[in-house]
Parts: C-alpha cells; sequence; structure tokens
C-alpha cells in the first residue's frame, strides 16, 4: 500500500522542465504539454503492448510494442482522468493535475 501511495504522489506531480524527446512545441497564444508513459503489468512488471488509453478531451491512443505511448499537443492547465485496458480486461486508471509546459511521465501499473 505505501509503495503504491508513493506511485501515485509521483504521478500526481505536475511536468516541469522540457524534455528533447518529448518536448511539445510552443505556440504564440498558449503553451503545450505532453503526457507520455508506459503500461506495466502490475504483478509482473513487464511492458504491456497494444494497451488503449483514454485521456484528456477524448483523446484515444494505444502502447506501442514497448508499452510506451504519448499524448503530445496538450493546452498547459489541462487535468483529469488518464485511463488504460488490455484487450484481456485489465485496466489503471489515474488523475492528472493541471499540467505545466513540457512533458509529464507517467507510469500505468494494470492489474
Amino acid at each position: 500500500m505505501r509503495r503504491l501511495a508513493i506511485f501515485v504522489a509521483t504521478v500526481l506531480a505536475s511536468c516541469g522542465g522540457e524534455s528533447a524527446a518529448h518536448s511539445a512545441p510552443e505556440s504564440d497564444s498558449a503553451a503545450h504539454c505532453a503526457l507520455v508513459g508506459t503500461t506495466l503489468d502490475a504483478a509482473t512488471g513487464a511492458l504491456l503492448a497494444d494497451v488503449e488509453l483514454s485521456g484528456p478531451d477524448g483523446a484515444r491512443t494505444r502502447s506501442n510494442a514497448e508499452g510506451r505511448f504519448a499524448f503530445e499537443n496538450l493546452s498547459t492547465g489541462w487535468s483529469g482522468e488518464v485511463s488504460a485496458r488490455a484487450a484481456d480486461g485489465r485496466a489503471q486508471s489515474l488523475h492528472v493535475r493541471p499540467l505545466q509546459p513540457g512533458s509529464l511521465e507517467v507510469v500505468l501499473h494494470l492489474r
């Protein structure tokens, strides 16, 4: 339980600095963020590919072969739920606090 609390506290942190690999372009009207992450099997820690994710403003994506996913060009200040569901029914969701410019990295442990 303590491990879960530490994980949740880490995920709830707002995005900070720019990441060269995942930084979103800035515009004159508003700064943007990216929400990037990894999907893992909670029991084994194995990477999970082809997990369906739903996130900001109804956006959907899937994790790749390495379990990685990205929601890019998000508006600064966006907050809400990010949910993941594997084909076998394992799922996880988390609440994201208002985003700051840059890239926020999250890890979803599906159960």
